[in-house]
């Protein structure tokens, strides 16, 4: 099972599984190969896709989804978005991320053209081969976005969207994205669900659940998806086998955010793995990021947590940034001076990097290791 050509019209009938790897993670290769062996023989798997994905919490799975299920979930945004044969993507993102994987299935399925970035991620490279190529749609991540509006680089006429998914967008880039012209649209989807469930127009923040997804919030306000183009199991890889399972429960996967569901939009409040108690009280620390980050005049400033003995676990704002702690001293002390009690950052640390996913998604888990490092070397 060599490496796919997914801009070949012919992969989407090919019934062969496929495992889609990131060529610099080792332990993905090891475990792509494990998978391939597995698979053989066993039917059950045929004309399916195999995704590696660590969640924010960095623990490593494997998300199968069926063909079928990509073309609907790509059927769903094409109808959405009103994409046709006129349409040219821009690839920004590689084909073993779903969101990459996404834009091969919806130009199948519309005709329309596909062009791809190619080598490093450079935001002027980008700007510039969208005006070249007459690009009229494309997909980033949020780190992607905001690369381009700290470097003050305005979108050509012949854009009419960008999608926006795999985290959370920061209120300052977006709007700043807005002033420049650049067309967001703000996605919410996943891996385990071949891309978006829900998507905001261009000028709107509120997302609409696409008609694809019934959506309901379960006993504890976090976010039930049922639809034709749910993942069919994840994998997990041991020393000796690979096993599968199935997560959802008739028909329904339980996802980790928590959402409020309203007459077909919805909002998504948070990730429940990223939920603190604070004095028997239950903190948001996306929230936290948020507010934060529109007190804060640096990029690259996300929020932990770390064990108190007295108030169960203290807030720690991490600074991307050589000495940044003292560079937003007076700006947090500001922000703790004003905000809820329980919202406020009780320690401030610099970090050389933050760990990221390749998409720049952040590993919350690893993070946090980075933290305790740092502050036990105080």
């Amino acid at each position: 099972m060599e490496t796919p050509r997914v801009n070949d019209p012919s992969f989407w009938a090919d019934t062969l599984p496929r495992v889609m790897v990131n060529p610099r993670d080792p332990q993905a290769g090891d475990e792509a190969r494990q998978i391939r062996t597995w698979v053989k023989g066993q039917g059950v798997w045929d004309g399916h896709v195999f995704f590696a994905t660590s969640g924010s919490m960095g623990k490593s799975k494997w998300v199968a989804l069926s063909k079928q299920a990509m073309l609907a979930s790509a059927d769903a945004v094409n109808q959405f978005l009103g994409v046709d044969s006129s349409d040219r993507w821009l690839q920004a993102l590689p084909d073993f991320h779903v969101g990459g994987m996404g834009i091969w299935a919806r130009a199948h399925l519309s005709s329309s053209s596909v062009v791809s970035l190619g080598g490093r991620w450079r935001p002027a490279k980008y700007a510039e081969i969208l005006a070249q190529e007459g690009v009229t749609r494309s997909s980033l991540v949020p780190t992607q976005l905001t690369d381009l509006v700290y470097s003050n680089i305005c979108p050509p006429s012949c854009l009419r969207s960008v999608l926006i998914g795999g985290g959370r967008l920061n209120d300052e880039v977006y709007q700043r994205a807005m002033g420049l012209g650049w067309p967001v649209m703000e996605t919410y989807g996943m891996t385990e669900t071949a891309s978006q469930v829900a998507t905001a127009r261009v000028g709107e923040r509120t997302l609409r659940v696409l008609p694809l997804w019934q959506v309901r919030e379960n006993e504890h306000s976090c976010l039930a998806v049922q639809g034709r183009a749910l993942l069919t199991a994840y994998l997990r890889c041991n020393e000796q086998s690979v096993e599968s399972l199935d997560p959802k429960v008739d028909g329904w996967f339980v996802t980790k955010d928590v959402a409020r569901v309203n007459e077909g939009y919805l909002e998504v409040l948070g990730r429940k793995d990223r939920s603190v108690k604070l004095l028997g009280e239950l903190v948001d620390l996306d929230r936290v990021a948020s507010e934060l980050g529109a007190c804060v005049s640096v990029p690259g400033l996300e929020v932990v947590s770390i064990e108190d003995v007295r108030m169960g676990a203290v807030l720690v704002a991490v600074i991307e940034q050589k000495d940044g702690e003292h560079v937003v001293k007076g700006e947090i002390e500001k922000y703790n001076k004003h905000c809820h009690p329980l919202l406020r950052v009780g320690r401030v640390v610099s970090a050389e990097e933050i760990p990221r996913t390749p998409l720049g998604k952040v590993r919350y888990a690893a993070l946090s290791d980075v933290v305790q490092r740092l502050l036990d070397a105080e």
